[in-house]
């Protein structure tokens, strides 16, 4: 007997299932999307964790049992309540990291360590005698036939293969300027080799679709399934995402379950979570536009009142 002929298939729903519960998920936006999909993947990495060899973590395991029972009750979980405002979904609550960010000096450790290891040994001694020199005309007494090439190469490609890549803003030009410049850095990168990760390559999510055909209840089913070391047909996901003809067996087969899959891996959440950081920045700024504004009226309102002696 082969080990898929063993493997259990679950051919009934079960009974915490409801569709209308998720009527709910239609309305949700990036940022809601990103933190209900982020305590899905931290249940369904725990469960992998259970079912290891050597589990380790079990003081998470109550909390990840409840919030999988919760989910079940009210698949739209509300974010700092019980019991997701356990220590099992701390990671849930990081902000969203966006795309285009300033540097941090981790990543400047990276990047050092990166261009240091290219050097030869007479380079490395010129920048060591440059990063140490405080006179800022140190540059121009060190005798290097390939000093101008030296100054103006570029640490990208010393990046590669990486898909995060420094890039320098000179703030003293126009937005308008900058954004032309960026576009034509872009194409730039886009064109080199490893500048078009697969990635890239995929659409942004469509999130009123994702409501539509039922992807959050496809993963709670196939949390389910994990829970239960089983296999869940896609005749069954047909039945239960599709009562009204809107989501077939091989809508389910090609879309719903793979993105569902998807999902719950660790690198898809990180494409949504972009979206959420959009979200959240456009939500701030508006925040930030309105508050400047009353500030505003008020400051004007003091300097049209009438001088009280």
């Amino acid at each position: 007997m082969t080990a898929t002929s063993k493997r259990r298939y679950l051919k009934v729903l079960p009974e915490w299932f409801n569709l209308k519960k998720y009527e709910r998920a239609a309305a949700l936006d990036a940022e809601s999307w990103n933190f209900q999909i982020a305590i899905r993947c931290a249940c369904f990495d725990h469960l992998c964790i259970m079912r290891s060899p050597k589990p380790y973590l079990s003081e998470w395991d109550g909390p990840i049992l409840k919030a999988l029972d919760s989910l079940r009750s009210n698949p739209i979980a509300t974010a700092n309540s019980p019991p997701f405002d356990d220590a099992a979904f701390s990671w849930c609550y990081e902000t969203p990291v966006a795309a285009v960010r300033p540097m941090t000096r981790w990543d400047l450790y990276n990047i050092d360590l990166a261009v240091k290891l290219g050097f030869t040994p007479a380079e490395a001694e010129l920048y060591h005698e440059l990063v140490t020199d405080e006179s800022p005309f140190a540059i121009v007494s060190v005798v290097n036939l390939a000093l101008n090439d030296w100054r103006h190469s570029t640490v990208d490609k010393d990046c590669i293969p990486s898909t995060t890549l420094p890039i320098m803003i000179d703030l003293r030009f126009p937005n308008k300027v900058l954004k032309q410049h960026f576009e034509i850095h872009l194409q730039r990168l886009r064109r080199r080799r490893g500048g078009r990760p697969e990635e890239a390559k995929k659409q942004s999510p469509d999130l009123d679709k994702w409501g539509k055909v039922g992807i959050l209840p496809c993963v709670d089913l196939l949390l389910w399934g994990k829970e239960l070391d089983s296999r869940i047909p896609d005749s069954v996901l047909a039945k239960a995402l599709g009562p009204q003809g809107q989501v077939d067996e091989v809508m389910i087969r090609r879309t719903v379950r793979p993105l569902a899959k998807a999902l719950l891996s660790p690198d898809y959440p990180t494409r949504l979570g972009a979206l959420a950081y959009s979200d959240r920045a456009q939500r701030g700024e508006v925040r930030h536009r309105g508050s400047a504004k009353r500030q505003s009226n008020i400051a004007l309102a003091k300097t049209r009142q009438p001088d009280q002696k």
